[in-house]
Protein backbone atom coordinates (compact mmCIF):
# COMPACT_ATOMS: atom_id res chain seq x y z
CA UNK A 1 0.00 0.00 0.00
CA UNK A 2 2.88 2.43 0.99
CA UNK A 3 3.77 2.37 -2.86
CA UNK A 4 0.38 3.14 -4.37
CA UNK A 5 -0.29 5.75 -2.29
CA UNK A 6 2.87 7.64 -2.84
CA UNK A 7 2.09 7.04 -6.83
CA UNK A 8 -1.50 8.51 -6.11
CA UNK A 9 -0.28 11.70 -4.16
CA UNK A 10 1.78 11.90 -6.88
CA UNK A 11 -0.39 12.38 -9.94
CA UNK A 12 -4.41 12.86 -10.73
CA UNK A 13 -5.10 9.69 -12.29
CA UNK A 14 -8.57 9.04 -13.65
CA UNK A 15 -9.25 5.42 -12.79
CA UNK A 16 -7.06 2.75 -13.04
CA UNK A 17 -6.33 2.00 -16.17
CA UNK A 18 -4.14 5.01 -16.31
CA UNK A 19 -2.52 4.66 -13.23
CA UNK A 20 -1.73 0.97 -14.18
CA UNK A 21 -0.30 2.71 -17.37
CA UNK A 22 2.04 4.58 -15.50
CA UNK A 23 2.81 2.40 -12.96
CA UNK A 24 3.46 -1.46 -14.63
CA UNK A 25 5.93 -2.55 -11.82
CA UNK A 26 3.16 -1.87 -9.62
CA UNK A 27 0.89 -4.99 -11.08
CA UNK A 28 4.27 -7.14 -11.15
CA UNK A 29 4.41 -10.06 -8.64
CA UNK A 30 8.03 -9.90 -8.29
CA UNK A 31 7.93 -6.27 -7.53
CA UNK A 32 7.94 -6.90 -3.59
CA UNK A 33 10.59 -9.25 -3.48
CA UNK A 34 12.84 -6.16 -4.00
CA UNK A 35 12.04 -5.13 -0.63
CA UNK A 36 10.97 -8.21 1.31
CA UNK A 37 12.16 -11.92 1.72
CA UNK A 38 10.10 -15.32 0.51
CA UNK A 39 10.45 -16.05 3.92
CA UNK A 40 8.87 -12.39 5.38
CA UNK A 41 6.36 -12.06 2.80
CA UNK A 42 5.14 -15.87 3.53
CA UNK A 43 5.02 -15.18 7.26
CA UNK A 44 2.10 -15.16 9.24
CA UNK A 45 2.96 -11.91 10.71
CA UNK A 46 2.64 -10.38 6.81
CA UNK A 47 -0.69 -11.38 6.50
CA UNK A 48 -1.70 -9.87 9.68
CA UNK A 49 0.18 -6.81 10.00
CA UNK A 50 2.18 -4.72 8.06
CA UNK A 51 5.94 -5.08 8.14
CA UNK A 52 8.86 -3.08 7.56
CA UNK A 53 11.06 -3.90 4.68
CA UNK A 54 13.80 -6.34 5.39
CA UNK A 55 15.73 -5.70 2.33
CA UNK A 56 16.20 -2.36 1.17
Amino acid sequence: MRFERGRLAAHAYPGFASFAAVNPDLLDRRTLVRWYSPRRLASRAARDTLLLSDLG
